[in-house]
């Protein structure tokens, strides 16, 4: 088994101003893709401002995905010609970062990864890909899936028991999906739309000790939050 280093934008994430800036991460609770996890926008915002502790530290299934990342990113570099590397950007204009998984410049394309079970999920993770692929300038982002098994990990309790011990990464290439997307700005358009409604809640919290910035959040709250 190849052994995994954890790679240095997943370590730092880009922890440093990251309640300034919209990553790509943020899009699925901006967009309330992920409604279903119970964390409503409203908390998810006074979190990215650190008004409230963030609880979640990650789980064996995110833990898995890091993992697995660099796996499948060799898999397709290797099987289907790629030259795919980690890269970073931000847009200090926009005040957007972005993280991806790979880039390949000679081919102009991107790679995000992800890790699912059953069925990869497109529709959750396609804006992500158009925020990057806007991002960093690349017209198409291959989107590729890895099915998980049901018997990935093997510790009892993931706050004692997260290590690299308790996984396992037995890489199998029948559980390898592949999609390739290609920019759509009309989409992105949209999903900038609901990025600046975002922004104008963070503000409105930022202020939320000033007069009048109660009745702004509950106006954005009464408009927006259904």
């Amino acid at each position: 088994m190849k052994e995994y280093i954890a790679s240095e934008h997943q370590e730092k994430d880009v922890l440093q101003n990251r309640e300034s800036y919209i990553g790509g991460s943020d899009l699925p609770s901006i967009l309330r893709l992920n409604k279903a996890y119970g964390k409503s926008l409203i908390q998810f915002s006074k979190e990215k401002l650190k008004i409230i502790p963030n609880e979640f530290k990650g789980n064996e299934y995110t833990r898995y995905g890091q993992y697995m990342e660099p796996l499948v990113r060799d898999y397709v570099n290797n099987v289907f010609d790629y030259e795919f590397r980690e890269d970073s950007k931000t847009d200090n204009t926009r005040m957007y970062r972005g993280n991806c998984d790979g880039i390949d410049i000679k081919k102009n394309m991107l790679l995000e990864v992800k890790t699912y079970h059953g069925k990869l999920n497109i529709k959750m993770y396609e804006p992500q890909c158009q925020f990057y692929m806007d991002i960093f300038d690349v017209d198409e982002c291959l989107l590729v899936g890895y099915n998980r098994p049901t018997d990935f990990y093997t510790g009892i309790s993931y706050e004692l028991e997260n290590s690299l011990e308790f996984y396992d990464l037995g890489f199998e290439e029948e559980n390898i999906v592949v999609y390739k997307l290609k920019r759509n700005k009309e989409m992105f358009e949209k999903i900038e739309m609901e990025i600046d409604k975002f922004k104008f809640l963070l503000q409105c919290l930022r202020e939320e000790e000033v007069l009048n910035g109660q009745i702004a959040i509950n106006i954005w709250i009464r408009n927006n939050d259904s």
